[in-house]
């Protein structure tokens, strides 16, 4: 793995994809507490000037670990099959996330699931980022769960609409096989 970080560390264009092997956050944060030590240790920083982008740049997907520039932190954090926790995946990185608990396993995960998560995701940073502005809270706030459908999502708004014409288009698709069935049959 570091030779491939290595040959790929020049690499500046496109979006970035990372995979996670054995990975869990605590053993992440734990070493990345340990490098930052060697660091004020060796003199290369004052324990007094260590801050959390200290720490963050010594995580997996930090600068210190990946070259000029660290992964950049995920938007939205989609947790699939139902389950309601995080299980210890990017805990630090994920601090300012949406979080989406979706009821259906990753290898079901249609492309129309993918468009509802991104509709109600962008539902969900709208009238976040709206609230927080009238408050006179920061642009950008601290991340909120939410489950697929919550918040009335799936009888009014966007996400509301598309699940219609979804479900209107599975039903013309029926509709048509049908039809099709029976002209093979007469």
């Amino acid at each position: 793995m570091a030779s491939i970080m290595e040959k790929t560390r020049a690499y500046a264009g496109g979006p970035t994809l990372n995979i996670c092997f054995a990975y869990t956050a605590r053993y992440d944060m734990a070493g990345a507490v340990c490098e930052v030590a060697k660091m004020v240790r060796a003199g290369e920083v004052r324990g007094e000037e260590v801050t959390e982008e200290t720490i963050g740049a010594c995580l997996a997907t930090g600068y210190a670990r990946g070259g000029e520039r660290g992964a950049p932190y995920p938007q939205l954090l989609v947790r699939t099959s139902g389950e309601t926790r995080l299980s210890d995946f990017l805990l630090w990185e994920t601090a300012d996330a949406v979080l989406a608990f979706y009821p259906v396993l990753w290898p079901d995960l249609t492309m129309w699931d993918f468009v509802r998560l991104l509709l109600e995701y962008q539902a969900q940073c709208d009238g976040r980022k709206k609230g927080l502005m009238r408050r006179g809270i920061c642009e950008q706030g601290k991340g909120e769960a939410w489950t697929a459908g919550s918040e009335g999502l799936e009888d009014k708004g966007v996400a509301g609409q598309f699940e219609k014409s979804r479900e209107e288009y599975f039903e013309a698709i029926r509709g048509y096989r049908g039809e099709a069935k029976d002209s093979q049959r007469t």
